[in-house]
């Protein structure tokens, strides 16, 4: 099963790659920033507009297989505010003209294998949009933190989580195809952490990867 998982992962983060890839190639064929025009999707983030998305998906820990770190494997569930907060932010170096999100998603987490039953909280994050070539398909990469609730930290036999608060950092690459107006499908490959900062003895902590699949509805 795991092998299974991890081959998935690592042909999602492919596809996701790609649209990056064609990205680079258009802007060299072409002439680099003179042709790197706002999309669609681009046009319906822009300052001070609201997006909804929902998104779900399964996350897998240990990342690498260690006898202090058993296994807590969950499925999340996120609901997320986005806030368009600059329609032309530009990294120079890259010719890259994005723009920046701020994000304040409600997380909920049901495991189904290891200690404890739920991890749910408060994240805020920034995602930065990158520009595409195409009318359909945006590039992103986000990052962030916040605080969750569990109830694994009862459990005394493991050692990963201590606290029933700990802090949940992450970061994750995605793909939105836009297949109508305002929707689009989102696709999301995860680096999702779990851990109290050392505030109990118990904090060798959680290191999981995921796939997740969602929709956005853009206003």
């Amino acid at each position: 099963m795991r092998r299974i998982f991890i081959t998935m992962l690592i042909s999602t983060m492919v596809l996701l790659f790609l649209p990056l890839y064609g990205f680079a190639q258009s802007g060299t064929q072409t002439g680099g920033e003179d042709n790197l025009k706002p999309n669609i999707v681009f046009d319906m983030i822009v300052k001070d507009k609201f997006s909804f998305q929902t998104i779900a998906g399964i996350l897998y820990s240990p990342v690498y297989k260690r006898s202090s770190r058993p296994e807590i494997n969950y499925v999340m569930t996120d609901l997320r505010f986005i806030w368009g907060l600059n329609p032309e932010f530009t990294v120079k170096k890259l010719n890259l003209e994005g723009n920046i999100d701020f994000i304040l998603e409600l997380t909920h987490s049901f495991i189904f294998e290891g200690a404890g039953s739920v991890v749910s909280g408060v994240t805020c994050l920034f995602r930065y949009n990158f520009p595409f070539s195409t009318d359909s398909i945006f590039p992103y990469i986000q990052a962030g933190g916040g605080v969750i609730y569990n109830d694994a930290y009862k459990d005394r036999s493991q050692i990963l989580i201590g606290n029933n608060i700990e802090y949940n950092p992450q970061i994750s690459i995605g793909v939105r195809y836009l297949f109508e107006k305002n929707w689009s499908m989102d696709f999301e490959a995860m680096f999702h952490h779990l851990s109290n900062g050392g505030s109990d003895e118990r904090n060798t902590s959680v290191n999981a990867i995921g796939a997740l699949i969602g929709i956005t509805r853009y206003f």
